[in-house]
């Protein structure tokens, strides 16, 4: 078992409080991710942006709303490309379940409303939270805990 107490993503990069998560209030919150999403996708290249690169930033702004926001939901394309490329958003871990409940996806966190969360997937994780932060992260896969 390991303790996680760092509000960092991958790589030690902190997360970004200024990103809205979903579900988003307006469409300009919808927007404003998208656009700091794209800048993202585009910085993980060295040097200028590959042309891969530029077709995912190009799908992410034709996802951008052009009208109010009715779900106030990331689509398949966008949490994808979010979780992919490890979009430094500060997701908690009730939002990014219900991020991915959003998408009719099975294989989510549940149970945070009794303060400890299971993944019964493959892997299957049991995520408990300590008493002076953080969570307490168990992970089991075929045989292996």
């Amino acid at each position: 078992m390991r303790s996680f107490l760092s509000p960092t993503v991958p790589w030690g990069r902190p997360s970004v409080p200024d990103i809205p998560l979903p579900p988003f209030a307006t469409a300009d919150d919808h927007r404003r991710y998208l656009r700091m999403l794209a800048l993202h996708v585009a910085l993980i290249d060295d040097g200028a942006p590959s042309l891969s690169t530029k077709i995912l930033c190009e799908l992410l702004g034709r996802s951008w709303p052009q009208k109010p926001v009715e779900s106030g939901d990331l689509t398949r394309l966008e949490l994808q490309v979010s979780l992919a490329s490890f979009f430094p958003a500060p997701w908690t871990p009730a939002a990014l379940s219900q991020a991915l409940t959003g998408l009719g996806r099975q294989d989510v966190p549940r149970g945070y409303d009794t303060g400890k969360w299971d993944w019964g997937y493959d892997p299957d994780f049991t995520a408990t939270p300590l008493a002076a932060g953080g969570w307490e992260i168990e992970r089991h896969e075929r045989g292996s805990r």
